[in-house]
């Protein structure tokens, strides 16, 4: 969204040198942005995922925590957890950064 910049001009310099303050921004564009949030947000379901498979070891244990069929199947596991506990994830990376 664009707005009117209503702010006073401010000036540099003094006398006959004097110059109008410029201010730029630079904005990242929307798919760009949406891109990186994608990204930073697999790239923490992930770790949290092999974290917790660090724990467990066994992945019938976790076929059943994800209360799914028993399955060895590394990719559907992944998928499953990443289904089920995604919005968790970024919740605790929000969670930990605030304290």
């Amino acid at each position: 969204m664009i707005t009117e910049d209503t702010s006073e001009p401010r000036f540099i310099g003094r006398g006959k040198n004097k110059k109008r303050l410029r201010v730029s921004s630079i904005i990242p564009s929307l798919p760009y942005t949406k891109e990186n949030v994608t990204k930073l947000a697999s790239e923490r379901i992930s770790k949290i995922y092999y974290n917790f498979m660090n724990i467990i070891r066994d992945k019938r244990i976790m076929s059943e925590i994800l209360e799914m069929e028993e399955t060895t199947d590394e990719d559907l596991l992944f998928r499953a957890f990443a289904q089920q506990y995604g919005t968790y994830g970024s919740l605790l990376m929000k969670r930990k950064k605030s304290c």
